[in-house]
Formats: structure tokens, sequence, C-alpha cells
């Protein structure tokens, strides 16, 4: 018996190649798009600015002070068109005060019930690589052509920042903190082979180190990172998990180079990965083309173990057996022989397997 050919998943380590990316104001934000299709931008150019949507806050002012709704308006310190900052009082009740939790506008009282509309944000959305806008969505953004290094993770915490990317000292993120390298790594993107602590975010705040590369980091610091404002990339997932020697090796080489840090946070129907971008220089007479993110598994191929024993392992296919493999868990399923880049040699289900080349 044999199986049908498998299109595994793509999360890239790639040297150098061509890259195509679109630019976007975030959902219901619209704006004005500043280049024009043809232009060329570099990573820190502003394509597109807007105005997002601003949000509205429902306050039950008349549970917070225990009355029937008929009772809170003579309780109201604020009318319909009050324009109000956080800590104004909406109204109050002997001591005991309502307070804005918000900056904006009191859009409507209803019911016991108080609207407000806080300010619309102001968005500006950078190229974040050196190219050309090859299409234009108008009011919302552009796609841009060009080439660079990337190098795809795990998970981000939905940041985009632009920096210098900077090794961290030898003893770790921590040691910036009074080591006197302060201004070393102040607005730069800091790669450690190192698990995450909270010292290290703490120290990456208190720094103002704009962006992380790294492995991995608890569960358990999985909020204090979403709440972080430094956008932290982890190539290889939450638990303890150092960094793979080729994703290493590569930063390593590309360290002082200018980058764009993409931290996205994955989602069920979201086709964006949480990246880095690095602009390196090519041979113009020898382009680079997209990768192929349609290609079958095939002897040769570049992958990265997702899941299992070796997760976060990268190595070469050497072998694709025709028919499945009985696993120790008693199932037969497809499976590929990978060459670890320790020398290794093992048997993975083609479901663990993500491929990192072109």
């Amino acid at each position: 018996m044999t199986f049908e050919p498998y299109f595994p998943d793509h999360r890239h380590l790639l040297g150098i190649t061509m890259v195509r990316r679109a630019r976007m104001l975030p959902n219901a934000a619209t704006g004005d798009v500043e280049v024009a299709r043809g232009a060329r931008v570099t990573q820190t150019d502003t394509v597109v600015q807007g105005a997002a949507p601003a949000p509205f806050k429902l306050i039950d002012a008349a549970r917070f002070f225990d009355v029937r709704p008929d009772k809170v308006e003579p309780l109201l310190r604020v009318g319909e068109g009050s324009s109000i900052e956080v800590g104004d009082i909406l109204a109050q009740r002997g001591r005991r005060r309502l307070l804005a939790p918000i900056d904006g506008t009191v859009i409507a009282v209803s019911r016991g019930q108080i609207v407000l509309q806080g300010i619309a944000e102001m968005v500006a959305i950078q190229a974040g690589l050196n190219g050309t806008v090859i299409d234009v969505q108008v009011g919302r953004g552009v796609m841009i052509e060009g080439y660079g290094g990337v190098v795809q993770g795990v998970w981000g915490n939905n940041r985009q920042v632009i920096g210098g990317l900077r090794l961290e000292p030898s003893d770790g993120i921590e040691s910036i903190q009074g080591g006197g390298l302060e201004a070393d790594y102040r607005g730069a993107l800091v790669v450690t082979r190192r698990t995450l602590r909270p010292l290290s975010l703490e120290v990456a705040r208190d720094q103002e180190i704009v962006g992380i590369i790294a492995p991995s980091i608890a569960p358990s610091l999985r909020r204090a990172a979403e709440a972080s404002p430094v956008a932290i990339l982890l190539v290889e997932g939450f638990g303890t998990m150092r960094m793979s020697v080729p994703v290493m090796q590569f930063l390593e080489t590309v360290a002082g180079r200018t980058a764009s840090l993409d931290a996205a946070t994955p989602g069920a129907l979201e086709s964006r990965r949480p990246e880095l971008i690095v602009s390196v220089p090519f041979d113009p007479n020898d382009r680079p083309v997209l990768p192929n993110i349609n290609l079958t598994l095939r002897p040769g191929a570049q992958v990265r173990l997702a899941r299992g024993d070796s997760a976060g392992s990268m190595g070469v296919i050497v072998n694709l057996p025709k028919t499945p493999i009985l696993m120790d868990n008693g199932l037969r399923v497809p499976c590929a022989q990978v060459e670890l880049a320790t020398g290794e040699k093992i048997t993975a289900p083609l479901a663990n397997l993500e491929v990192t080349g072109a």
C-alpha cells in the first residue's frame, strides 16, 4: 500500500529569498495610502495611515449604585456630548462615585446605562522591508515585493517593530541592566538563545529594547508576554526549548543588520506567521525567487520537527518509505526518515514535519 503525496506546513528559515507582504490597516480601519504602485520603499517608510474605529464602553450605572434605572438621571454629573477624561466623575451618590474608565465622549444615557465612545487611535503602517509596491488597495494598504532573509517562528505577542539586530551579551539579556550596556541595546531587536524568564521581560522593558527573538518561554508567562510593550517572537514555542543550531547560526551571520519583526499572534484563520525579515545584500544578476509553498515532501527537503520527542530539531529528509510505518504507540502512519543537524537519523510522522527551505 502507498499513500498520497503529502503537503506539509511551511515555517521558513531562508538566508535570502523573494518576499511579498501585504501591509494593511486593521480591519474596519480606513485611511490614506502614502505610496503609489511601482514606488520604491525602505523598511521604515510609512505606506498607509489612518484611524482605527473608536471603541465604545457601556457602563451600567444603575447596577453600580444598586438603584432602579429611572433613579440614575439625578445622579449624573455629565450629559450626552460631554467630553471626558479617565477619572472624571460620571455620576455620584453620596460618597460613592462612578469614574470614567477611558478618555472620550458621552454618547448616550438611557435606562440607567451610560454609553462612552473612546478616542479613535491613529495607525501608521511601515513597509517593513526594502522593495517595490506592486499593488495598492485604496484606503486599506499595499503589497510590497522585496528581498531578504526570513526566520518564521511559532508565536508572537502581536507587536510590529523595526530595529537593529543584536545578539544578547554572553551573560544574557538580564546582564544589560546596570552593566553599562544600556545605550548599546536601546531600540534594538535582541536575539537570545535562552528561554525567557520574568526578569528578561522586565529588563527588556526598562532598557527600552523594542523586540526579542527567543526560543521559548514558560506557558505561565504567556499573559506577561502578551502585555509586554516589547515585541516578542518565539521561534520554538512554549516550554524550555533552546534555539536550534541552524536558526542561531543564521541570526549570528546577520547580527548588526536592520530587521523588521512582525510578532503576529497565530489564529485559526490567520495566514500571517510570526517572523523576522532581515535586510541582506544580494546579487542583482541572480535574484532569488518566491518560496514554493505547494511542494510535496521529498528527499533533500529541509524540515523542522514541530511535534514529538525531537520537537524543535531541524534536519533533511533522506528517505520517504512507500508504506506507513508502525510507531511505538501502535499506529501505522506515513513517515519520513530525517537526518538531524547532529547527524542522528530518526523516523518521524509526516504530520510532525514543517518545511523550512524553499
